[in-house]
Protein backbone atom coordinates (compact mmCIF):
# COMPACT_ATOMS: atom_id res chain seq x y z
CA UNK A 1 0.00 0.00 0.00
CA UNK A 2 2.90 2.36 1.08
CA UNK A 3 4.81 1.82 -2.48
CA UNK A 4 1.35 2.58 -4.85
CA UNK A 5 0.99 5.79 -2.61
CA UNK A 6 4.46 6.93 -3.13
CA UNK A 7 4.26 5.89 -6.91
CA UNK A 8 0.89 7.66 -7.10
CA UNK A 9 2.52 10.77 -5.75
CA UNK A 10 5.60 10.77 -8.23
CA UNK A 11 2.91 10.77 -10.93
CA UNK A 12 1.12 13.74 -9.73
CA UNK A 13 4.27 15.66 -9.21
CA UNK A 14 5.76 15.16 -12.70
CA UNK A 15 2.02 15.82 -14.48
CA UNK A 16 1.79 18.71 -12.18
CA UNK A 17 5.03 19.76 -13.32
CA UNK A 18 4.43 19.47 -17.38
CA UNK A 19 1.05 20.97 -17.25
CA UNK A 20 3.08 24.24 -15.42
CA UNK A 21 5.80 23.79 -18.46
CA UNK A 22 3.01 23.46 -21.00
CA UNK A 23 1.01 26.94 -19.83
CA UNK A 24 3.93 28.78 -18.93
CA UNK A 25 5.19 27.90 -22.63
CA UNK A 26 1.48 29.79 -24.11
CA UNK A 27 2.07 32.77 -22.37
CA UNK A 28 6.06 33.47 -22.31
CA UNK A 29 7.53 33.13 -25.39
CA UNK A 30 11.26 34.01 -25.79
CA UNK A 31 12.80 37.45 -26.53
CA UNK A 32 13.26 37.94 -30.20
CA UNK A 33 16.89 38.38 -31.78
CA UNK A 34 17.91 42.14 -31.64
CA UNK A 35 18.87 40.94 -35.40
CA UNK A 36 17.59 37.65 -37.36
CA UNK A 37 19.94 38.13 -40.58
CA UNK A 38 23.40 38.39 -38.33
CA UNK A 39 23.57 35.01 -36.06
CA UNK A 40 25.86 36.93 -33.45
CA UNK A 41 25.65 34.24 -30.58
CA UNK A 42 27.55 31.47 -29.38
CA UNK A 43 26.98 27.91 -29.76
CA UNK A 44 27.81 25.00 -27.72
CA UNK A 45 31.56 23.88 -29.31
CA UNK A 46 32.68 27.64 -29.89
CA UNK A 47 31.79 28.09 -26.10
CA UNK A 48 34.00 24.35 -25.04
CA UNK A 49 36.52 25.88 -27.41
CA UNK A 50 36.96 29.26 -25.78
CA UNK A 51 36.35 27.62 -22.17
CA UNK A 52 39.22 24.46 -23.05
CA UNK A 53 41.96 26.15 -25.06
CA UNK A 54 44.04 28.73 -22.98
CA UNK A 55 45.97 31.62 -24.23
CA UNK A 56 49.28 30.67 -26.11
CA UNK A 57 51.84 30.96 -23.49
CA UNK A 58 55.14 30.63 -25.84
CA UNK A 59 57.36 33.21 -26.12
CA UNK A 60 59.12 32.78 -29.51
CA UNK A 61 63.47 32.56 -29.27
CA UNK A 62 64.42 32.11 -33.07
CA UNK A 63 64.77 35.46 -35.54
CA UNK A 64 62.85 33.47 -38.24
CA UNK A 65 59.87 33.15 -35.58
CA UNK A 66 59.27 37.24 -35.84
CA UNK A 67 60.13 38.52 -39.29
CA UNK A 68 57.82 39.23 -41.43
CA UNK A 69 57.79 37.22 -44.35
CA UNK A 70 54.48 35.13 -45.59
CA UNK A 71 52.65 37.78 -47.71
CA UNK A 72 48.86 37.10 -47.48
CA UNK A 73 46.22 39.28 -49.18
CA UNK A 74 42.94 39.92 -47.77
CA UNK A 75 39.52 41.39 -48.93
CA UNK A 76 38.22 44.21 -46.56
CA UNK A 77 35.27 41.68 -45.96
CA UNK A 78 37.97 39.03 -44.97
CA UNK A 79 39.45 41.05 -42.79
CA UNK A 80 36.47 41.72 -40.90
CA UNK A 81 35.36 38.33 -41.29
CA UNK A 82 38.70 37.13 -38.86
CA UNK A 83 38.51 39.76 -36.41
CA UNK A 84 34.90 39.16 -35.56
CA UNK A 85 36.10 35.61 -34.99
CA UNK A 86 39.25 36.17 -33.34
CA UNK A 87 38.15 39.27 -31.63
CA UNK A 88 38.58 38.29 -27.23
CA UNK A 89 35.75 41.23 -26.57
CA UNK A 90 33.02 39.74 -28.78
CA UNK A 91 33.85 36.19 -27.41
CA UNK A 92 33.21 37.61 -23.90
CA UNK A 93 30.12 39.40 -25.38
CA UNK A 94 28.98 36.57 -26.93
CA UNK A 95 29.30 34.56 -23.74
CA UNK A 96 27.21 37.17 -22.00
CA UNK A 97 24.55 37.13 -23.86
CA UNK A 98 25.04 32.64 -22.75
CA UNK A 99 24.90 33.98 -18.63
CA UNK A 100 22.21 36.34 -19.32
CA UNK A 101 20.28 33.32 -20.76
CA UNK A 102 21.01 31.09 -18.27
CA UNK A 103 19.85 33.57 -15.82
CA UNK A 104 16.55 34.52 -17.68
CA UNK A 105 15.97 30.56 -17.09
CA UNK A 106 16.39 30.85 -13.57
CA UNK A 107 13.88 33.58 -13.13
CA UNK A 108 11.02 31.98 -14.95
CA UNK A 109 12.00 28.80 -13.10
CA UNK A 110 10.39 30.94 -10.32
CA UNK A 111 6.56 30.38 -12.20
CA UNK A 112 6.92 26.53 -11.90
CA UNK A 113 6.06 24.72 -9.07
CA UNK A 114 8.88 22.33 -6.85
CA UNK A 115 8.91 19.15 -5.77
CA UNK A 116 11.01 16.98 -3.35
CA UNK A 117 11.52 14.21 -2.14
CA UNK A 118 12.71 12.47 1.16
CA UNK A 119 13.50 9.27 2.03
CA UNK A 120 14.45 8.08 5.54
CA UNK A 121 15.80 4.45 6.22
CA UNK A 122 17.35 3.66 9.89
CA UNK A 123 18.23 0.39 11.82
CA UNK A 124 17.88 0.81 15.55
CA UNK A 125 19.25 -1.38 18.45
CA UNK A 126 17.75 0.75 21.55
CA UNK A 127 20.16 1.11 24.57
CA UNK A 128 16.88 1.90 26.81
CA UNK A 129 15.09 -1.52 25.77
CA UNK A 130 18.22 -3.11 26.53
CA UNK A 131 18.33 -2.51 30.11
CA UNK A 132 14.59 -2.75 30.72
CA UNK A 133 15.17 -6.68 29.00
CA UNK A 134 17.80 -7.10 31.63
CA UNK A 135 15.66 -6.09 34.43
CA UNK A 136 13.01 -7.55 33.19
CA UNK A 137 15.14 -11.44 32.65
CA UNK A 138 16.42 -10.58 36.44
CA UNK A 139 13.19 -10.50 37.96
CA UNK A 140 12.16 -13.81 35.84
CA UNK A 141 15.02 -15.05 37.42
CA UNK A 142 13.78 -14.08 40.95
CA UNK A 143 10.72 -14.95 40.25
CA UNK A 144 11.81 -18.91 39.73
CA UNK A 145 11.67 -18.69 35.87
CA UNK A 146 13.85 -21.37 33.86
CA UNK A 147 16.36 -19.65 31.65
CA UNK A 148 16.91 -22.63 29.18
CA UNK A 149 12.96 -21.87 28.29
CA UNK A 150 11.87 -20.57 25.05
CA UNK A 151 10.06 -17.77 26.39
CA UNK A 152 12.89 -16.66 28.80
CA UNK A 153 15.62 -16.58 25.42
CA UNK A 154 13.36 -14.93 23.19
CA UNK A 155 13.40 -12.02 26.10
CA UNK A 156 15.89 -9.96 24.01
CA UNK A 157 16.33 -6.71 22.73
CA UNK A 158 15.32 -6.99 18.83
CA UNK A 159 16.36 -4.23 16.39
CA UNK A 160 14.19 -2.23 14.38
CA UNK A 161 13.98 -1.09 10.64
CA UNK A 162 12.13 2.73 10.36
CA UNK A 163 11.38 3.90 6.36
CA UNK A 164 9.84 7.14 6.20
CA UNK A 165 9.61 8.92 3.20
CA UNK A 166 8.39 12.35 2.18
CA UNK A 167 7.19 13.63 -0.89
CA UNK A 168 6.42 17.97 -0.95
CA UNK A 169 5.24 20.49 -3.12
CA UNK A 170 5.66 24.27 -3.27
CA UNK A 171 4.00 26.48 -5.43
CA UNK A 172 3.86 30.31 -5.06
CA UNK A 173 0.73 31.53 -5.76
CA UNK A 174 1.24 35.23 -4.68
CA UNK A 175 5.13 36.38 -5.92
CA UNK A 176 4.60 39.89 -6.24
CA UNK A 177 8.21 40.52 -6.69
CA UNK A 178 8.57 37.44 -9.65
CA UNK A 179 7.57 39.91 -12.54
CA UNK A 180 9.91 42.52 -12.14
CA UNK A 181 12.63 39.76 -11.69
CA UNK A 182 11.51 38.46 -15.25
CA UNK A 183 11.58 41.16 -16.71
CA UNK A 184 14.98 42.48 -15.66
CA UNK A 185 16.50 39.01 -16.65
CA UNK A 186 14.77 39.68 -20.11
CA UNK A 187 15.98 43.23 -20.42
CA UNK A 188 19.53 42.05 -19.33
CA UNK A 189 19.62 39.35 -22.06
CA UNK A 190 18.76 42.07 -24.84
CA UNK A 191 21.09 44.52 -23.43
CA UNK A 192 23.97 41.94 -23.54
CA UNK A 193 22.57 41.22 -27.13
CA UNK A 194 22.97 44.62 -28.19
CA UNK A 195 26.24 44.63 -26.87
CA UNK A 196 27.47 42.04 -29.00
CA UNK A 197 26.01 43.76 -32.08
CA UNK A 198 27.70 47.14 -30.96
CA UNK A 199 31.12 46.00 -30.56
CA UNK A 200 30.94 44.20 -33.99
CA UNK A 201 30.02 47.37 -35.78
CA UNK A 202 32.92 49.18 -33.88
CA UNK A 203 35.20 46.58 -34.68
CA UNK A 204 33.61 46.62 -38.82
CA UNK A 205 35.02 50.32 -38.38
CA UNK A 206 38.01 49.88 -37.04
CA UNK A 207 38.91 47.09 -39.50
CA UNK A 208 37.72 49.34 -42.30
CA UNK A 209 39.93 51.95 -41.88
CA UNK A 210 42.89 50.41 -41.49
CA UNK A 211 42.13 48.31 -44.48
CA UNK A 212 42.08 52.01 -46.09
CA UNK A 213 45.16 52.72 -44.19
CA UNK A 214 46.79 49.76 -46.44
CA UNK A 215 45.50 50.57 -49.18
CA UNK A 216 46.97 54.56 -49.22
CA UNK A 217 49.96 53.16 -47.34
CA UNK A 218 50.52 50.86 -50.15
CA UNK A 219 49.24 53.76 -53.50
CA UNK A 220 51.91 56.11 -51.68
CA UNK A 221 54.63 53.60 -52.34
CA UNK A 222 53.59 53.55 -55.89
CA UNK A 223 53.18 56.95 -56.35
CA UNK A 224 56.36 58.23 -55.10
CA UNK A 225 58.54 55.20 -56.65
CA UNK A 226 57.47 57.02 -59.77
CA UNK A 227 58.13 60.17 -58.79
CA UNK A 228 61.82 58.59 -58.51
CA UNK A 229 61.34 57.27 -61.94
CA UNK A 230 60.49 60.13 -62.99
CA UNK A 231 63.37 61.86 -61.53
CA UNK A 232 66.05 59.55 -62.51
CA UNK A 233 64.42 60.58 -66.54
CA UNK A 234 65.35 64.20 -66.00
CA UNK A 235 68.84 63.61 -64.71
CA UNK A 236 69.45 61.38 -67.30
CA UNK A 237 68.00 64.23 -69.91
CA UNK A 238 69.81 66.90 -68.20
CA UNK A 239 73.18 64.75 -68.00
CA UNK A 240 72.51 64.05 -71.94
CA UNK A 241 71.77 67.78 -72.77
CA UNK A 242 75.11 68.49 -70.65
CA UNK A 243 77.14 66.36 -72.79
CA UNK A 244 75.81 67.88 -76.19
CA UNK A 245 76.34 71.26 -75.04
CA UNK A 246 72.99 71.61 -74.76
CA UNK A 247 72.29 71.81 -71.04
CA UNK A 248 73.68 73.52 -68.25
CA UNK A 249 75.41 71.96 -65.15
CA UNK A 250 72.92 73.98 -62.91
CA UNK A 251 70.21 71.51 -65.03
CA UNK A 252 72.04 68.44 -63.61
CA UNK A 253 72.22 69.54 -60.13
CA UNK A 254 68.39 70.60 -60.08
CA UNK A 255 67.48 67.35 -61.20
CA UNK A 256 69.84 65.50 -58.82
CA UNK A 257 68.20 67.67 -56.02
CA UNK A 258 64.34 66.73 -57.12
CA UNK A 259 65.89 62.87 -57.55
CA UNK A 260 67.28 63.00 -53.75
CA UNK A 261 63.84 64.33 -52.47
CA UNK A 262 62.03 61.70 -54.51
CA UNK A 263 63.91 59.25 -53.06
CA UNK A 264 63.75 60.60 -49.34
CA UNK A 265 60.10 60.68 -50.10
CA UNK A 266 60.00 57.21 -50.93
CA UNK A 267 61.49 56.00 -48.30
CA UNK A 268 59.43 57.93 -45.79
CA UNK A 269 56.27 56.17 -48.05
CA UNK A 270 57.82 52.35 -47.33
CA UNK A 271 58.42 53.28 -43.75
CA UNK A 272 55.08 54.37 -42.95
CA UNK A 273 53.90 51.24 -45.21
CA UNK A 274 55.68 49.29 -42.98
CA UNK A 275 54.50 50.70 -39.95
CA UNK A 276 50.26 50.36 -40.98
CA UNK A 277 51.35 46.80 -42.25
CA UNK A 278 52.29 45.61 -38.39
CA UNK A 279 49.52 47.74 -36.92
CA UNK A 280 47.10 45.65 -39.35
CA UNK A 281 48.75 42.71 -37.79
CA UNK A 282 48.21 43.73 -34.25
CA UNK A 283 44.25 44.68 -34.96
CA UNK A 284 43.95 41.17 -36.92
CA UNK A 285 45.94 39.16 -34.26
CA UNK A 286 47.71 37.50 -37.28
CA UNK A 287 51.16 35.78 -36.84
CA UNK A 288 54.17 38.21 -36.78
CA UNK A 289 55.74 36.64 -39.81
CA UNK A 290 52.58 37.41 -41.97
CA UNK A 291 52.82 40.79 -44.46
CA UNK A 292 49.30 41.68 -45.15
CA UNK A 293 48.29 43.27 -48.46
CA UNK A 294 44.92 44.76 -49.78
CA UNK A 295 43.53 42.62 -52.37
CA UNK A 296 41.23 45.00 -53.56
CA UNK A 297 41.77 48.00 -55.73
CA UNK A 298 41.31 50.88 -54.34
CA UNK A 299 37.29 52.06 -55.41
CA UNK A 300 35.47 54.98 -54.14
CA UNK A 301 32.61 53.92 -51.98
CA UNK A 302 28.90 54.29 -53.29
CA UNK A 303 27.49 57.54 -52.85
CA UNK A 304 25.28 58.39 -49.74
CA UNK A 305 21.51 58.94 -51.21
CA UNK A 306 20.48 60.35 -47.77
CA UNK A 307 20.24 64.11 -46.90
CA UNK A 308 21.93 65.33 -43.48
CA UNK A 309 18.32 65.27 -41.75
CA UNK A 310 16.96 61.87 -42.69
CA UNK A 311 21.01 61.10 -41.76
CA UNK A 312 20.28 62.42 -38.41
CA UNK A 313 16.79 60.55 -37.79
CA UNK A 314 18.09 57.41 -39.30
CA UNK A 315 21.09 57.43 -36.45
CA UNK A 316 18.45 58.07 -33.98
CA UNK A 317 16.23 55.25 -34.57
CA UNK A 318 19.25 52.82 -35.45
CA UNK A 319 21.49 53.80 -33.04
CA UNK A 320 22.50 50.89 -30.67
CA UNK A 321 23.98 52.90 -27.70
CA UNK A 322 20.55 54.86 -27.50
CA UNK A 323 18.66 51.44 -27.70
CA UNK A 324 21.35 50.18 -24.75
CA UNK A 325 20.62 53.14 -22.12
CA UNK A 326 16.93 52.81 -22.57
CA UNK A 327 17.28 49.38 -21.53
CA UNK A 328 19.64 50.00 -18.93
CA UNK A 329 16.89 52.79 -16.97
CA UNK A 330 13.81 49.92 -17.67
CA UNK A 331 16.15 48.05 -15.54
CA UNK A 332 16.86 49.92 -12.88
CA UNK A 333 12.96 50.78 -12.51
CA UNK A 334 12.22 46.74 -12.85
CA UNK A 335 14.80 46.74 -9.67
CA UNK A 336 12.83 49.21 -7.81
CA UNK A 337 9.92 47.62 -8.25
CA UNK A 338 11.44 44.23 -7.05
CA UNK A 339 12.50 46.22 -3.77
CA UNK A 340 9.60 47.66 -3.22
CA UNK A 341 7.66 44.40 -3.65
CA UNK A 342 9.55 42.70 -0.86
CA UNK A 343 7.08 44.85 1.98
CA UNK A 344 3.86 42.68 0.08
CA UNK A 345 2.71 39.84 1.33
CA UNK A 346 3.34 36.96 -0.65
CA UNK A 347 1.62 33.51 -0.54
CA UNK A 348 2.52 29.97 -1.10
CA UNK A 349 0.82 26.62 -1.34
CA UNK A 350 2.58 23.80 0.07
CA UNK A 351 1.00 19.71 -0.12
CA UNK A 352 3.28 16.71 1.90
CA UNK A 353 2.68 13.72 1.46
CA UNK A 354 4.46 11.28 4.25
CA UNK A 355 4.61 7.56 5.06
CA UNK A 356 5.85 5.45 7.41
CA UNK A 357 6.72 1.87 7.77
CA UNK A 358 8.01 -0.23 10.83
CA UNK A 359 9.85 -3.75 10.91
CA UNK A 360 11.51 -5.69 13.84
CA UNK A 361 13.24 -8.97 13.69
CA UNK A 362 11.34 -10.18 17.15
CA UNK A 363 10.16 -13.78 16.40
CA UNK A 364 6.77 -13.02 18.75
CA UNK A 365 5.23 -10.75 15.86
CA UNK A 366 2.62 -12.74 14.42
CA UNK A 367 2.26 -10.17 11.79
CA UNK A 368 5.73 -11.80 9.83
CA UNK A 369 8.38 -9.41 11.53
CA UNK A 370 6.10 -6.18 10.61
CA UNK A 371 4.03 -4.31 13.17
CA UNK A 372 3.74 -1.15 11.49
CA UNK A 373 2.71 0.80 8.10
CA UNK A 374 0.87 4.29 7.65
CA UNK A 375 0.40 7.14 5.72
CA UNK A 376 -0.71 10.81 6.14
CA UNK A 377 -1.13 14.06 4.20
CA UNK A 378 -0.79 17.66 4.42
CA UNK A 379 -1.74 20.76 2.52
CA UNK A 380 -2.28 24.36 3.17
CA UNK A 381 -1.16 28.18 2.76
CA UNK A 382 1.54 30.19 4.21
CA UNK A 383 1.13 33.76 4.31
CA UNK A 384 4.56 35.59 4.28
CA UNK A 385 4.44 39.44 5.03
CA UNK A 386 7.90 41.81 6.38
CA UNK A 387 5.74 44.46 8.24
CA UNK A 388 9.06 46.59 9.19
CA UNK A 389 12.46 47.02 7.80
CA UNK A 390 13.99 49.71 8.86
CA UNK A 391 13.43 51.71 5.17
CA UNK A 392 15.70 49.67 3.94
CA UNK A 393 13.49 47.65 0.97
CA UNK A 394 12.75 51.79 0.34
CA UNK A 395 16.28 53.07 0.28
CA UNK A 396 17.32 50.67 -2.38
CA UNK A 397 14.26 51.46 -4.37
CA UNK A 398 15.72 55.01 -4.70
CA UNK A 399 18.91 53.76 -5.58
CA UNK A 400 18.09 52.03 -8.50
CA UNK A 401 15.57 55.25 -9.74
CA UNK A 402 18.78 57.04 -9.41
CA UNK A 403 20.26 54.77 -11.82
CA UNK A 404 16.95 54.98 -14.07
CA UNK A 405 18.02 58.86 -13.85
CA UNK A 406 21.24 58.64 -14.83
CA UNK A 407 20.35 56.51 -17.75
CA UNK A 408 17.76 59.25 -18.43
CA UNK A 409 20.90 61.64 -18.48
CA UNK A 410 23.25 59.53 -20.42
CA UNK A 411 20.96 59.18 -22.80
CA UNK A 412 20.31 63.00 -23.53
CA UNK A 413 24.24 63.25 -24.10
CA UNK A 414 24.91 60.18 -26.37
CA UNK A 415 22.22 61.30 -28.53
CA UNK A 416 23.95 64.80 -28.72
CA UNK A 417 27.52 63.03 -29.46
CA UNK A 418 25.31 60.58 -32.27
CA UNK A 419 24.52 64.23 -34.14
CA UNK A 420 27.44 65.30 -34.16
CA UNK A 421 29.51 62.07 -35.76
CA UNK A 422 26.72 62.60 -38.22
CA UNK A 423 27.25 65.79 -38.94
CA UNK A 424 30.79 65.30 -39.11
CA UNK A 425 30.93 62.90 -41.25
CA UNK A 426 28.54 63.95 -43.10
CA UNK A 427 30.08 67.57 -43.92
CA UNK A 428 33.60 65.55 -44.30
CA UNK A 429 31.88 62.96 -46.65
CA UNK A 430 30.67 65.62 -49.11
CA UNK A 431 33.64 67.26 -48.99
CA UNK A 432 35.68 64.58 -50.28
CA UNK A 433 32.89 63.75 -52.89
CA UNK A 434 33.87 67.48 -54.42
CA UNK A 435 37.98 66.86 -53.92
CA UNK A 436 37.83 63.90 -56.16
CA UNK A 437 36.08 65.70 -58.57
CA UNK A 438 38.30 68.28 -58.63
CA UNK A 439 41.79 66.28 -57.75
CA UNK A 440 40.87 63.85 -60.61
CA UNK A 441 40.64 66.88 -63.35
CA UNK A 442 43.62 68.57 -61.88
CA UNK A 443 45.87 65.05 -62.35
CA UNK A 444 45.27 65.33 -65.64
CA UNK A 445 46.33 68.79 -65.92
CA UNK A 446 49.55 68.16 -63.75
CA UNK A 447 50.08 65.05 -66.85
CA UNK A 448 49.59 67.06 -70.04
CA UNK A 449 51.83 69.74 -67.99
CA UNK A 450 54.96 67.71 -67.23
CA UNK A 451 54.55 66.50 -70.76
CA UNK A 452 54.44 69.53 -72.36
CA UNK A 453 57.39 70.94 -69.74
CA UNK A 454 59.70 67.66 -71.15
CA UNK A 455 59.48 68.62 -74.61
CA UNK A 456 60.06 72.57 -74.39
CA UNK A 457 63.16 71.44 -72.42
CA UNK A 458 64.42 69.17 -75.13
CA UNK A 459 63.32 71.53 -77.46
CA UNK A 460 65.61 73.86 -75.40
CA UNK A 461 62.90 76.30 -74.99
CA UNK A 462 62.34 75.33 -71.09
CA UNK A 463 64.14 74.62 -68.30
CA UNK A 464 64.73 71.90 -66.00
CA UNK A 465 63.62 74.24 -62.83
CA UNK A 466 59.77 73.66 -65.49
CA UNK A 467 60.46 70.30 -65.24
CA UNK A 468 60.95 69.57 -62.01
CA UNK A 469 58.17 71.84 -60.97
CA UNK A 470 55.78 70.00 -63.17
CA UNK A 471 57.24 66.38 -61.71
CA UNK A 472 55.98 67.93 -58.43
CA UNK A 473 52.74 68.89 -59.25
CA UNK A 474 52.23 65.46 -60.95
CA UNK A 475 52.87 63.57 -57.61
CA UNK A 476 50.84 65.92 -55.26
CA UNK A 477 48.27 65.86 -57.90
CA UNK A 478 48.20 61.88 -57.34
CA UNK A 479 48.52 61.82 -53.32
CA UNK A 480 45.32 64.42 -53.86
CA UNK A 481 43.08 62.13 -55.63
CA UNK A 482 44.31 58.88 -53.06
CA UNK A 483 43.84 61.08 -50.39
CA UNK A 484 40.25 62.35 -51.52
CA UNK A 485 38.86 58.98 -52.69
CA UNK A 486 40.36 56.63 -49.36
CA UNK A 487 39.59 59.76 -47.13
CA UNK A 488 35.58 59.41 -48.93
CA UNK A 489 35.78 55.82 -48.16
CA UNK A 490 36.60 56.27 -44.38
CA UNK A 491 33.87 58.92 -44.25
CA UNK A 492 31.47 56.50 -45.89
CA UNK A 493 32.55 54.24 -43.14
CA UNK A 494 31.57 56.18 -40.51
CA UNK A 495 28.88 57.65 -41.63
CA UNK A 496 27.24 53.84 -41.86
CA UNK A 497 28.47 53.76 -38.31
CA UNK A 498 27.44 56.76 -36.96
CA UNK A 499 23.97 56.04 -38.21
CA UNK A 500 23.90 52.66 -36.50
CA UNK A 501 24.47 50.36 -40.18
CA UNK A 502 25.60 46.72 -39.72
CA UNK A 503 27.14 46.44 -43.51
CA UNK A 504 29.58 48.27 -44.96
CA UNK A 505 27.86 49.19 -48.46
CA UNK A 506 29.63 47.77 -51.32
CA UNK A 507 32.00 49.65 -53.65
CA UNK A 508 31.78 49.91 -57.42
CA UNK A 509 33.92 53.22 -59.03
CA UNK A 510 37.15 52.36 -59.39
CA UNK A 511 40.04 54.67 -58.94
Amino acid sequence: MLQRMIWAAFALGICTNLWGSSAYSQEKTAPKPIDSKQNLLLGKDTQETLLDNPIDLIRPTKPNEVEPKNIVSFTLQEAIDLRLAKNRQVQAAKLRVEQAKAALREAEATLQPTAALQISLSRDLSASNQLAIETTQRSALLQGADPNSIVFQQIKNYTTTTLSPTLSFNYGLFQPQRSSLIDSANKSLQLNELEVQRLSQQIRLDITNAYYAIQRADQQVLIEEASVRQSEMSVYNAEELLKGQLGTRFDVLTSQVQLDDATQRLIRAKSQQQAVSRRFVRLLDLSPTVIPKASEPIKRGNAWELSLEDSILLGLQQRIDLTQQEINRQISLNRAEFEEASLQPQVNLFANLSGLSLSTEDPRDPSNFSYGTAAGYSIGLTLQWRLLDGGSAAAKADQQRINAAIATNQFADIKAQVRLEIEEAYFSLKANEKNIVIAEKALTRAEKNLELARLRFQAGVGLQTEVNIAETSLTQAKGNVLQAIIGYNQDLAALQRAVGNNNTEPQNKAL
